[in-house]
């Protein structure tokens, strides 16, 4: 299972979305960042994700969340500039 992952960029357009300030919910939802430099959510699978599969950020959930699950299944070939099957 993964944690979200939130941007820094984002932070601050999340916290206005849900009425909180972005200390706030720095405080309350993100942990460490990860290797790409994005924070990680605090719990797991992610503290947006809804019991009926939303997203408690609606439209301003990140691009890694817009792309799901493509991203789990599927990979970019910069040789034949196409999306490939990873599996």
């Amino acid at each position: 299972m993964y944690h979200g992952s939130i941007p820094e960029e984002d932070v601050e357009k999340d916290a206005m979305y849900l009425g909180v300030t972005a200390t706030d919910f720095a405080e309350q939802y993100l942990g460490g960042k990860d290797s790409e430099g994005n924070y990680q959510t605090k719990h797991k699978p992610c503290d947006f994700l809804m019991e009926d599969g939303s997203c408690k950020l609606g439209d301003c959930k990140p691009e890694s969340c817009k792309k799901y699950p493509l991203d789990l299944f599927c990979t970019f070939d910069r040789k034949t500039q196409s999306l490939c099957n990873v599996v």
